[in-house]
Formats: structure tokens, sequence, C-alpha cells
């Protein structure tokens, strides 16, 4: 059954998350060598794939916003974002799209999240700057595979 991350968890999720993370030691040559900035208006969001990619050896950084993650990718100059494309504010996409024009900032891969089922939602996303686009919930196998490639690391590091 492939893993998933959802907007609301509950302690069985969390507790379920634990117990897989626990089962997927960090490979011990990639502990923190690589950076994560998760950016998701949603707390729970943020947290799950906080806990998930820190399991997985990823130092992980976090953005409420599009405001917050430009400020931080400028700060941390992360490896990768994982970028939801619908928040208050500055949204994903404008975000991206400010990342991608700041020569500071264009060359790191972005993966966008969204819970919105558009038939055309990759190509959008793409056209604002980002690399590929993940639905959520997200299968958290799929991610670490999508990371992973994105930052050429060995398959059996996920």
């Amino acid at each position: 059954m492939p893993r998933r991350l959802r907007d609301r968890h509950s302690d069985v999720d969390r507790d379920r998350l634990r117990l897989m993370s626990a089962s997927m030691p960090p490979h011990p040559d990639h502990r923190f060598v690589h950076s994560v900035l998760v950016v998701d208006d949603q707390p729970d969001a943020r947290e799950m794939l906080t806990e998930f990619l820190s399991s997985c050896g990823f130092l992980v950084h976090t953005a409420t916003d599009g405001f917050d993650a430009i400020g931080v990718a400028l700060r941390v100059h992360p490896s990768i974002i994982l970028m939801d494309l619908m928040m208050p504010g500055m949204d994903g996409f404008e975000a991206t799209r400010r990342l991608k024009a700041d020569a500071r900032t264009q060359a790191i891969p972005v993966i966008a999240l969204t819970a919105h089922s558009q038939t055309n939602g990759r190509e959008v996303a793409r056209a604002a700057g980002c690399d590929d686009l993940l639905r959520k919930p997200c299968d958290l196998d799929q991610l670490a595979q999508e990371v992973c490639k994105r930052l050429d690391l060995p398959s059996k590091f996920h």
C-alpha cells in the first residue's frame, strides 16, 4: 500500500510515519549533504514532510507562503524546493517564477505540490518554472524517488 501524505493527520497517521521512517534509515553518506525547502501553508503538511525528509537524511527548511519561500531560498540556498502551489498571499506559481528569474536561485529544482486535479496541471506548473508536479496526497515513496532523481542521488538512498 503506498504511503501518502494528507493535509490533516490523525495520531495513527503520525505513528505510522514514525514506524515507516524508522524502517528507512538515512544513508550515512548523505546525512545533511542536501537540504530541502518545504513550502506549504498547511502546518500539518509541513510537519509531515519535514519528519519524512529528515528521517531520510535531509536537512529541512520550511516556509509558509511564497514571500517566505523566496527569503528562505535566498538565505539557505536549498538543494531542492517542494512548493505548494495554492497558498494565500503569494502563491507557489508566482514564487517559482520569481525564484527562476533570479540568478541566485534559478538552478534550484522546484517540485510543485498540489491537491487540485487540473488535467493540464503539469504544463501550467512547468510554465511557471517548476521542474515537475506531484499531486497531494503525496505518495511518500514517489516523492522520495523524485527528490533523489532531481538531486542525482543513488537509488539505494530512497
